[in-house]
């Protein structure tokens, strides 16, 4: 995974760039136990920017009578400081102060290793209601609108909504039109890492919905168009063209008359 699209994605989840007044700033990043090896991808991937030779595990209690005796643990790493991450804070945060929100800076485009990383961070796969959630409560409700726009724009995620959270917060909801376009888009960013594979997992959704449709449009239909359209350039009739593709007589005139 490229270095800027990792560090774009992190920043749209759970990276931060802590602050420091009158110093240069660094990156950091952490998740539960768990997802240890994910840290450690990211890890190898920023590893020009850090001095440290591993990362750091450890555990912690959290307080109050629902966490009693409960340890958690997590895997973590900080870069060194940078000018790079100074800039990137800037950009990055509301106010330059300790405990700023984080905010969308107005020159991001995505792609989809920067939405699979982000996917990673903070993305909720909901099998039984063919839906995504992109935890995105840390961001304003305009924010989250901006996101909308881009995931629509950049990556043609057609249907993703709001998702009003407790205490105004929203994050954002890929809906089932858009639901295995997005996770067959960022699974191959994903694949080394293997203690991601439940995030997209789709064989729950699959004994409930029928994805026919959607593995003949999108997975295989740039190959299949590409196929059949050679084969009418060299005056192949409708039916063969359906005999020997498997392409159903209604996908040929779509795919000829657009």
């Amino acid at each position: 995974m490229d270095q800027s699209n990792l560090f774009i994605g992190h920043m749209l989840g759970d990276g931060s760039i802590g602050y420091r007044d009158n110093h240069k700033n660094r990156f950091s990043f952490g998740q539960k136990i768990n997802a240890k090896n994910w840290v450690e991808f990211s890890y190898q991937v920023m590893r020009p920017f850090t001095n440290n030779k591993k990362l750091s595990v450890g555990y912690y209690k959290k307080t109050g009578k629902s966490f009693k005796k409960q340890k958690y643990g997590f895997a973590r790493y900080r870069t060194c400081l940078h000018e790079f991450f100074t800039f990137e804070r800037q950009r990055w945060y509301k106010a330059q102060k300790p405990h700023a929100n984080k905010i969308i800076p107005k020159d991001i485009k995505l792609n989809w290793e920067i939405a699979a990383a982000w996917f990673a961070d903070d993305g909720c796969n909901s099998q039984s209601n063919k839906c995504i959630y992109l935890h995105t409560q840390s961001f304003s409700k305009r924010d989250n609108l901006r996101l909308i726009a881009l995931l629509k724009s950049d990556l043609s995620v057609t249907k993703v909504e709001l998702n009003k959270r407790p205490n105004h917060k929203w994050c954002l909801r890929i809906g089932s039109e858009s639901y295995y376009y997005f996770l067959d888009s960022v699974r191959s960013s994903l694949a080394p890492v293997h203690c991601l594979d439940y995030k997209v997992d789709t064989s729950i959704a699959d004994k409930i919905l029928d994805r026919t449709d959607y593995l003949d449009s999108v997975r295989y239909g740039a190959e299949l168009e590409a196929k059949a359209r050679a084969m009418r350039a060299s005056d192949a009739t409708y039916n063969e063209i359906s005999a020997k593709l498997g392409i159903g007589s209604w996908k040929l005139g779509q795919w000829f008359h657009k």
